[in-house]
């Protein structure tokens, strides 16, 4: 039997920015983002939760600044791709 599946709920959460170095002038670098992608491939949202079992996407932090190395490297995105049409909300 098919379960179809018309709802979802998933945690996600940002990645934090680096610490900056602010005697010297250094920035951290930006934290990850998680994104939201329509995609053609993924057909139902069964397949979002089965690629995800725990259903939480936590993006990777920005690295923190250096003595030598003023400028911290940004933290890696998170794509999710989800079926067209799906809406999004926040609660």
């Amino acid at each position: 039997m098919y379960q179809f599946i018309d709802s979802l709920r998933v945690f996600v959460k940002g990645g934090k920015g680096g610490d900056g170095l602010p005697a010297k002038g250094g920035l951290g670098g930006k934290g990850g983002d998680v994104v939201i992608l329509g995609s053609k491939k993924s057909q139902t949202l069964k397949q979002v939760r089965k690629h995800q079992p725990t259903q939480r996407y936590i993006a990777k932090p920005g690295t923190r600044s250096k003595l030598f190395c003023l400028f911290g490297d940004p933290g890696e995105n998170i794509n999710v791709p989800v079926p067209l049409g799906v809406s999004v909300i926040s609660q």
